[in-house]
């Protein structure tokens, strides 16, 4: 958890200059702790020998609904990423 936490702290301080990006990097903060956490609670049911709990737990689908959140984030951060990054188109002849 500590390596995410350095990771989305580095990519907050490396997009702060577009509001856009940086939204993008807050919202996928925001979905890996909701995913750490519902995990963390998967397999504390678990260890603690609760296994049907767990499985019915995982069968409702947050945990992969905070994963489709995240997943989102992450396309539309390196969509504004290349398109930041493209080489400027060539003028137009006129």
């Amino acid at each position: 958890m500590i390596q995410f936490q350095q990771d989305m702290s580095r990519l907050q301080g490396l997009t702060r200059n577009e509001a856009h990006a940086t939204a993008l990097v807050q919202q996928l903060t925001t979905a890996g702790q909701q995913k750490t956490a519902e995990l963390a609670y998967v397999v504390s049911l678990y260890s603690a020998g609760d296994h049907q709990a767990a499985f019915d737990w995982v069968r409702t689908g947050v945990g992969k609904h905070f994963m489709d959140e995240a997943r989102q984030a992450t396309a539309a951060l390196l969509d504004v990423e290349e398109r930041s990054s493209a080489p400027p188109a060539p003028p137009s002849p006129e």
